[in-house]
C-alpha cells in the first residue's frame, strides 16, 4: 500500500497540484496588486486558492480514490477493512499536511510581516482544515464502502459554497 501511495505522488494529478501551488506563489510574488495586500487577507479572499489550488488537490484525491478502489478488494483480503481504514486515514493526514504546508504555511512564512488579522486568519485556516478533513473522511468512506461516484461531487460543491457563502458571512 505504501508503494501505491508513493506512486500516486508521481501521478500527473499531483504534479498538476504542485504546478498550481507554484502558480499561486508566482501570482503572490510578481503581481503588483497582490503584493501590497496583507497575506492573510489575500489568502482568505483569493479566488485563486479556491478555484485552482483547492480543486486541483481535490482532483488528486479523486485520482487516489479511483486507484485504490480498483484494487480495494485485494487489499481488504490481505489486511482487512479496519486496517485499510487506518492506512487510508494515515495517508489522508499526510495529504492534508502537504496541502496546508504548500498552500498556507509557505506563503505565510514568506510574508509574515504583512499579517494584520492573525486571529481571524488562524480561525479561517482551522475552519478550512476541518472542511478538508471532512473531505478526506468522505473520500475514505467512498473507497472502503464502495459508494457511488456522485458522492465525490460533494467536496467540490462544498469548496465553492465555503468560499462564496461562508467566507463572506464570517469574515466580512
Amino acid at each position: 500500500m505504501d508503494k501505491l501511495y508513493y506512486k500516486l505522488l508521481k501521478s500527473s494529478y499531483f504534479v498538476f497540484f504542485v504546478l498550481s501551488l507554484l502558480y499561486l506563489y508566482y501570482r503572490r510574488m510578481f503581481i503588483l496588486d497582490n503584493s501590497v495586500s496583507p497575506i492573510d487577507q489575500w489568502m482568505i479572499t483569493s479566488h485563486l486558492v479556491t478555484i485552482v489550488v483547492n480543486n486541483t488537490f481535490l482532483l488528486y484525491q479523486m485520482k487516489k480514490v479511483g486507484t485504490i478502489r480498483a484494487i480495494k478488494n485485494n487489499i481488504i483480503v490481505r489486511i482487512g477493512k479496519t486496517n485499510l481504514y487506518k492506512q487510508l486515514n494515515r495517508y489522508s493526514i499526510k495529504d492534508l499536511c502537504v496541502y496546508f504546508i504548500g498552500t498556507y504555511f509557505v506563503l505565510t512564512l514568506i510574508y509574515i510581516q504583512t499579517l494584520t488579522i492573525i486571529p481571524v486568519y488562524i480561525f479561517f485556516i482551522m475552519l478550512n482544515l476541518c472542511f478538508f478533513f471532512f473531505y478526506q473522511i468522505l473520500f475514505n468512506y467512498i473507497i472502503v464502502e464502495d459508494k457511488k461516484t456522485y458522492y465525490s461531487i460533494i467536496p467540490f460543491v462544498l469548496n465553492i459554497v465555503f468560499h462564496y457563502l461562508i467566507v463572506p458571512l464570517l469574515f466580512f
